[in-house]
């Protein structure tokens, strides 16, 4: 038989004493415990059903505080003034991959001057947005966009209109002007004759390019700066700058094609196209610049 120390002996009679006590409160706990599940099973709470009541908009009948802070709001900006459209006039375009090296040649108030996309132009808050084969877009500080078209080309040879425009004319009541007089040609007396017209006029520079490629082309090459390549003519620093700033070129570039028609094997040939470009008005010209070709829209 196990004996206690006598150490234990009064904790273990302690105990004895309080045995019948807590087994009473354990099976009155157990018991409550029971109850709770057997009444939460038999008979669940159920939620408070609670009146429907329509919602109500107070909004109109709820005075309006509002005005009594408008003294602590920011005032509205003021929209920044924006300038008419200058006066501009599509000379020309130059289209480039990647189009962001693409430019144009406008004519803004008077001034003719080449524009990258980016570019303000002169004396306005406008900027070159754009670059298409016949037309721009420029827009205005607040991003409003505005399109320029290039305007239809005019043959320079008005010739014939010139010859028949006396005759085609017509008076405001609808009677035509009387052709232009016959000169008398009897008079032979110490009158002097009507001088015949003087060749001496001032040529146009496609008039000038076209006669010396006919008669002195490799004069002519040296002096406009530009190097004949056998199947395109290279651009070369000695090109005047005003040139170059006219077509959008570059020192190094090649014109391979004018109007679809290749040139540089033959002066007298590239004259005809230059005469081809004075009657249509514009040039279509294929430039090489490095790797990539490039075309140019210009108007003569």
């Amino acid at each position: 038989m196990m004996t206690l120390p006598t150490s234990l002996k009064p904790v273990l009679n302690i105990f004895n004493r309080f045995a019948v006590w807590l087994l009473l409160l354990a099976i009155t706990w157990l018991s409550w415990t029971a109850a709770r599940l057997l009444w939460l099973l038999l008979a669940p709470p159920l939620a408070p059903a609670l009146p429907l009541v329509p919602l109500q908009d107070n909004a109109l009948s709820a005075p309006d505080y509002s005005s009594l802070f408008a003294i602590f709001a920011d005032p509205d900006p003021i929209a920044a003034l924006v300038q008419p459209p200058p006066n501009i006039v599509l000379k020309g375009v130059l289209l480039a991959i990647p189009e962001s090296l693409s430019s144009a040649l406008l004519e803004v108030n008077g001034e003719v001057k080449n524009y990258r996309i980016g570019d303000t132009l002169k004396d306005s808050d406008y900027t070159l947005v754009a670059v298409a084969w016949n037309e721009i877009i420029i827009a205005d500080t607040i991003d409003k966009e505005t399109v320029i078209r290039m305007p239809e080309a005019m043959p320079l040879d008005q010739s014939a209109m010139i010859a028949g425009g006396v005759s085609n004319q017509r008076l405001q009541d609808g009677n035509m002007l009387p052709n232009a007089p016959v000169p008398d040609l009897s008079n032979t007396g110490n009158q002097p004759a009507a001088e015949a017209p003087s060749d001496s006029a001032p040529k146009s520079a496609i008039d000038e390019a076209v006669t010396e490629l006919q008669e002195n082309p490799a004069s002519y090459l040296s002096r406009m700066g530009v190097m004949a390549g056998g199947d395109n003519y290279q651009v070369t620093a000695a090109m005047p700058a005003n040139i170059r700033n006219r077509l959008g070129l570059e020192s190094g570039d090649r014109v391979l094609k004018v109007n679809g028609q290749s040139v540089g094997s033959n002066p007298a040939q590239d004259a005809r196209v230059l005469q081809q470009v004075k009657q249509s008005g514009e040039a279509q010209i294929e430039v090489q610049r490095g790797d990539q070709v490039i075309t140019i829209r210009q108007q003569f």
